[in-house]
């Protein structure tokens, strides 16, 4: 898939390019814990680590386009707190991480963060340190709490 179709207008907007986008960053992630569950279950610090952005967040928006992309981070970061309500009987961590600006084909190469940097960042600064209370939040790669 191109991502970079996804930054669209809504004159241009595709129903069915947008539901790929959807089942691909929203609806895969769910189905990837749902067969690693009983995985994740048997281990002693289990924490599964969905990739949103900041583009994901309501509050943050303040322009409009972007449609695909920006409705699949946003309907991660709901079903992931849905996810975490529902693991949380299993003391299974479900977080949600902006990973910053990383270099990728959609970030492009003057970027914050190349991509080892930011799994080390999120590794770091949330994924060691995480606890149950921390389920079904939206962090930043720093750590900080990223608003909805």
């Amino acid at each position: 898939m191109n991502l970079k179709k996804t930054f669209r207008n809504l004159e241009a907007l595709d129903a069915n390019e947008m539901l790929d986008i959807i089942h691909i960053n929203s609806i895969a992630p769910l189905l990837i814990v749902k067969h690693f569950k009983k995985l994740l279950i048997k281990s002693d610090h289990p924490v599964v680590v969905n990739i949103s952005s900041w583009l994901g967040s309501v509050s943050n928006l303040t322009f409009g386009g972007h449609y695909g992309y920006v409705g699949s981070k946003n309907l991660l970061n709901i079903l992931n707190k849905s996810m975490a309500n529902e693991l949380r009987q299993d003391k299974i961590i479900c977080i949600n991480v902006n990973p910053g600006w990383v270099k990728t084909d959609m970030g492009g190469q003057k970027t914050q963060f190349s991509p080892e940097q930011a799994v080390t960042n999120i590794i770091t600064n949330i994924v060691l340190n995480a606890t149950i209370n921390d389920s079904g939040k939206f962090f930043n790669f720093d750590g900080s709490e990223h608003p909805w």
